[in-house]
């Protein structure tokens, strides 16, 4: 079975890699990764692990009068990884697939929803956990504090769908669905339970509908904002969808949910470390991520002279300056 899954990125550099490892580990057989305008080394990171055959890597030249993320989507549904899957997603960097059934992979989601012709993965927010830097470690591991179950942000979601029939292409949040049926597309939420279609109507909402929340099964684990150094970093690159002055202080103390203890995902770590190591050990991609944190390093130091009063002010709150 081919599944695969699209990201469009740029400057995400220290957190290319994990996420990259974990999507293959949990069952992506395919990874296109768009890239555009890097300037902290995750085009080089991304072309490593392109030469090393772990991912496609397309330099996202982009379209007239279109954001940078929505043109990589639009240009991904012509390429053989997407139109030739049996499963797809456009999902982001900071989004990782959380299954808390079976052994957390893809397979065990797939089995227990059989009739399933997509899933509507809602977002769990994770904050930056009280971190200001960043550290030398994985994503999963820094940062285990999290909305409440019941966040009404949770309600955003991911889908990830079957390709052919069901639905004619790739898009955010909610695939593109066809017009015309023989077979309505089954959609079921992320507790397993088939959302009727008078009640989705076949509308592309982002968000899952009323009274249809559930995340027994699968969760998105959304790492927003991370420490608030990368925050910055993220601040300054700006948003991919074209949204002006999107990561503002409303941004940050909306999606810096630091609520309850949350580490279900954490059980993929042991593995996701080994592959990590392996990865690591193939001395071209060592050199890639050597030189990207080097680079992004430079990201904070530029992203800390143009910081706002409210970071400051933040990191003041913690102690750290």
């Amino acid at each position: 079975m081919k599944v695969t899954a699209v990201t469009s990125v740029r400057n995400e550099a220290p957190f290319l890699l994990e996420w990259v490892m974990y999507n293959r580990l949990i069952g992506f057989t395919d990874i296109v990764v768009y890239f555009n305008d890097c300037s902290d080394g995750t085009d080089l990171v991304a072309r490593a692990l392109a030469d090393v055959g772990l991912i496609t890597a397309i330099e996202n030249k982009g379209l007239p009068d279109v954001a940078p993320q929505v043109a990589a989507f639009m240009q991904a549904r012509m390429v053989e990884e997407v139109r030739g899957a049996d499963w797809a997603i456009a999902i982001d960097v900071d989004e990782f697939i959380n299954i808390k059934c079976g052994d957390g992979k893809l397979s065990d989601l797939f089995e227990a929803v059989p009739g399933a012709d997509a899933v509507m993965m809602q977002m769990r927010h994770f904050g930056s956990s009280h971190r200001v830097f960043m550290q030398d470690d994985l994503v999963l591991n820094q940062f285990s504090l999290a909305s409440y179950e019941t966040h009404p942000d949770n309600a955003i979601v991911k889908t990830i769908h079957r390709m052919g029939s069901h639905f004619r292409a790739i898009g955010m949040h909610m695939p593109f669905f066809f017009e015309k049926y023989q077979n309505s597309p089954q959609l079921y939420n992320g507790s397993g339970q088939l959302v009727p279609e008078s009640i989705h109507r076949y509308e592309r909402n982002r968000k899952v509908p009323d009274g249809w929340a559930g995340m027994n099964l699968v969760q998105l684990n959304h790492y927003a904002v991370r420490s608030l150094d990368q925050y910055l970093v993220k601040r300054r690159r700006g948003s991919g969808t074209g949204m002006k002055n999107r990561f503002s202080k409303e941004y940050w103390q909306q999606r810096d949910a630091n609520d309850v203890l949350e580490t279900s995902i954490q059980r993929m770590v042991p593995r996701l470390q080994r592959e990590l190591d392996a990865t690591l050990s193939i001395p071209t991609v060592r050199e890639a991520v050597e030189r990207a944190r080097k680079l992004n390093d430079i990201e904070v130091m530029f992203a800390i002279r143009d910081a706002p009063p409210f970071a400051f002010n933040i990191a003041k709150s913690k102690g750290e300056v």
